[in-house]
């Protein structure tokens, strides 16, 4: 991802830099930007109020975070249900994120927006992460037609001082 950012950058005239670290660990090494962009990895942050701080401690003028509605594997859920009758808990969403941002003193603007249309899913690969047998792809399959993608994601932004 860092150097198709990068690349998009360089083709775009934009200056950057990109630092391959664990955030916020990676903080210090990374220093401080105008614009401080995080880009569908919140839904994966374990503690997430240092993580913000991190963010928004590195940016001079803002902070840009783009992430789905709801975390990206929960459209598997029902298929959770239906193979192993496991009831996962209520995703994460964008407004838990803007809630917790909230907690922490900063107000985000919140825009939502629909992606386009998500590629199916490989029924061998959605096989293979709901841990089922390989005979049950045509099974998989099957249920992958009847199932809805997601297509719901927000961009929060916020100032910084």
């Amino acid at each position: 991802m860092l150097d198709a950012f990068a690349a998009e950058a360089r083709a775009r005239g934009v200056a950057h830099r990109t630092v391959l670290g664990r955030w916020p660990d990676a903080a210090p090494v990374a220093g401080t930007a105008d614009v401080v962009v995080c880009h569908h990895v919140l839904h994966n942050v374990v503690d997430l109020v240092p993580f913000l701080q991190a963010l928004t401690e590195a940016a001079h003028r803002g902070v840009v975070v783009e992430m789905m509605a709801e975390h990206p594997m929960a459209w598997l859920d029902p298929l959770w249900v239906r193979f192993h009758d496991l009831h996962r808990p209520r995703p994460a969403t964008t407004d838990d994120a803007a809630a917790v941002l909230r907690e922490i003193g900063v107000e985000p603007v919140v825009e939502r927006w629909e992606r386009v249309v998500p590629p199916r899913q490989d029924p061998a690969w959605v096989t293979r992460r709901l841990c089922l047998p390989e005979h049950t792809v045509p099974e998989v399959a099957d249920a992958l037609e009847r199932l809805r993608r997601p297509r719901l994601a927000a961009t929060l932004s916020w100032p910084v001082g």
